[in-house]
């Protein structure tokens, strides 16, 4: 082997290392987002107050901005800032979220829709409105009321 060959073998391996590692790379709200996903004392309010205390959640940032190569523009601070806002624009879009078949325009799906669905059984979001009226004579279990009926409805 030459090294006109030793040298198309090594830029062929430097192209094939590069697409890898652009396949690998995130965004900084991606790594967020899995970083704490993988920390429940973070999100999940429904875990016992001592598993989530104060100490436990400054640990579990001092991880996350350690994942982040503990880069002063990656403050702790900065990260938490993120997760709040990512974690409120998701509840805000799924309160706005109306389900296929509701009849409502169809809105474009928010890119971090999927990736924070973990927070959906944990955070409390509006009810769906109903447009269909209750038959008569029966009661809405899901509205909790008698329709009322008039004579000429029987």
């Amino acid at each position: 082997m030459d090294n006109l060959e030793a040298m198309e073998i090594q830029e062929n391996m430097e192209e094939l290392y590069e697409v890898e590692n652009v396949e690998q790379e995130c965004t900084v709200e991606e790594l967020l987002i899995a970083c704490v996903m993988d920390r429940p004392p973070l999100w999940d309010s429904r875990l016992p107050i001592k598993v989530r205390s104060k100490t436990t959640r400054d640990k579990m940032w001092q991880e996350i901005y350690t994942v982040f190569g503990e880069n002063p523009q990656y403050s702790i601070e900065f990260l938490s800032k993120k997760w709040r806002n990512l974690r409120d624009t998701d509840v805000r879009i799924r309160n706005d979220y109306t389900p296929s078949g509701s009849g409502a325009v169809k809105k474009k799906k928010w890119e971090y829709f999927d990736s924070l669905h973990f927070l959906k059984d944990t955070v409390s979001y509006k009810n769906t409105v109903f447009n269909i009226k209750p038959s008569c004579g029966g009661s809405s279990s899901l509205l909790n009321i008698k329709p009322s009926c008039s004579a000429s409805d029987s």
